[in-house]
């Protein structure tokens, strides 16, 4: 499906490809900021990421799942600008974040409420980070 993507973007002459984010999390709230993002046409999510081994290499909005010990190699090969992490998200191990830290990649990690409101501000900050590595 990513093929389609890029085609369409050729043809139709969009003049920057969408900011590229990694989702660390696949609950609910995961779930509709991704769709939000996605939805508007904001960003494109290139991976999410989940410790379960029942989830791995599976599929959600067109991304698929990873585990954390995929986080660094992901960033490289897809030149990720932004990491979306929650407050109570404990997946990603000390040592892959102390990895990441060397990498040019922005990370994000918001509080975890599951509001209407809380999916607006969550938006809003990743917008706001985006804009702030451009």
């Amino acid at each position: 499906m990513r093929w389609l993507q890029r085609i369409g973007v050729r043809w139709l002459g969009r003049k920057q490809p969408l900011p590229k984010l990694i989702m660390v999390g696949i609950d609910t709230h995961c779930y509709q900021l991704a769709q939000a993002l996605i939805q508007q046409r904001e960003a494109d999510i290139i991976a999410f990421i989940d410790d379960e081994p029942w989830t791995n290499r599976t599929e959600l909005l067109g991304a698929k799942v990873y585990y954390p010990s995929d986080m660094v190699a992901l960033v490289m090969r897809n030149e990720v600008q932004l990491i979306v992490d929650f407050a109570q998200s404990n997946m990603v191990p000390e040592s892959i974040k102390a990895e990441l830290e060397a990498l040019p990649v922005q990370q994000l990690c918001l509080t975890e409420k599951a509001t209407g409101a809380d999916l607006a501000l969550w938006r809003e900050q990743v917008l706001q980070c985006l804009a702030s590595s451009k």
